[in-house]
């Protein structure tokens, strides 16, 4: 696998970091990628029928060869982008649409970074079929990807409550990793509300056995944070921790507000039933980012937002934001108001 073209070598060096944000359909999804210099991380991908994501690579990819001698390297699957992925939580809005990316002999998938128990089935009252019966989990990536011959053989799953720092090689850009600070599938007195919420969507078999009793909840709770930061530009993308069960709340908490002011956040749980006020006054975003579907915003949460921010709703378009030190440009789509 060392012998493919590198098409990373062609990218331009220009310190300029791009944040992408893919649409979102008819229903909530998140779909992420960054790219600077020649380096590509994924945060997600969005739902089986979201192709935004693996368009946008695949175009990343043509760009750089575009200015290349040889014509023949774009249709060449030896010329392969190294791209690296960054899993938030194993739920089919998140990852389904890797099953794009991971046959594509264009893309060479380097590195997948997932929360802890993320490769569990989930198991909840009468959405069982729904969340368990798809064929795109995370294990089944570790199964694939010798098949499919990657160099990544694992996926490296981050421990509870231990931050991760990632920094780009020739850049001052840092990518910081918050999961969470322990497993909501387990019982915590201590987070009296999130544990509520868990007990009222547990499976029965919860109690015998904690193993195969992995409820959604608990997986939203257990949702990877990533925050990205450029000189004095900071862009955060949250998981699916909720307000109303105090995941969100204790989060914070555990971290330390200090660590989410930035300038973009996107909303956890897509902006979809819930109300982070808390959030909202640490972070003091000038760009909100809604990734639900028309329809299933939270009033509340969208007169806050609109009050304190540019609101930009993924359901519009494609999103790009140009990120250097100082200045943040955003392109694609343009704000607006409900």
């Amino acid at each position: 696998m060392s012998n493919y073209i590198r098409v990373n070598d062609f990218a331009p060096k220009n310190g300029e970091l791009t944040l992408f944000c893919k649409k979102v359909g008819t229903k909530k999804s998140d779909g992420f990628a960054i790219v600077e210099n020649d380096k590509v991380y994924v945060i997600d991908a969005g739902r089986g029928d979201d192709r935004e994501l693996h368009l946008f690579l695949r175009e990343l990819r043509e760009k750089w060869l575009s200015n290349q001698d040889d014509a023949s390297l774009l249709e060449d699957e030896n010329a392969r982008l190294e791209i690296h992925i960054i899993v938030s939580h194993p739920h089919p809005d998140h990852i389904a649409a890797f099953k794009y990316l991971l046959p594509d002999f264009k893309l060479c998938i380097m590195s997948i970074i997932a929360p802890m128990r993320a490769y569990l089935s989930l198991d909840v009252p009468g959405a069982l079929e729904k969340l368990t019966a798809f064929e795109d989990r995370l294990e089944l990536y570790e199964k694939m990807l010798p098949v499919y011959l990657h160099p990544c053989r694992e996926i490296t799953r981050v421990p509870y409550g231990e931050k991760q720092t990632i920094r780009l090689p020739d850049s001052n850009t840092v990518l910081d990793l918050y999961p969470s600070q322990f497993d909501w599938s387990e019982d915590r007195p201590s987070e009296s509300e999130g544990i509520r919420f868990l007990k009222k969507y547990l499976s029965p078999t919860y109690a015998d056995d904690p193993e195969h009793g992995y409820s959604n909840g608990a997986a939203n709770g257990n949702s990877l944070w990533v925050k990205i930061t450029k000189g004095s530009s900071v862009a955060l993308i949250t998981g699916d921790q909720r307000a109303s069960d105090e995941m969100l709340g204790s989060m914070i908490r555990y971290y330390g507000e200090e660590e989410f002011r930035c300038d973009i956040l996107k909303l956890p749980h897509h902006g979809e039933k819930n109300y982070p006020p808390y959030l909202l006054s640490v972070a003091q975003p000038t760009v909100t980012i809604f990734t639900c579907a028309e329809g299933y915003d939270t009033p509340e949460t969208q007169d806050i937002c609109e009050r304190i921010s540019d609101v930009y709703y993924l359901r519009d378009g494609n999103l790009f934001f140009r990120i250097t030190e100082n200045s943040i440009t955003p392109y694609g789509i343009s704000p607006r108001k409900r």
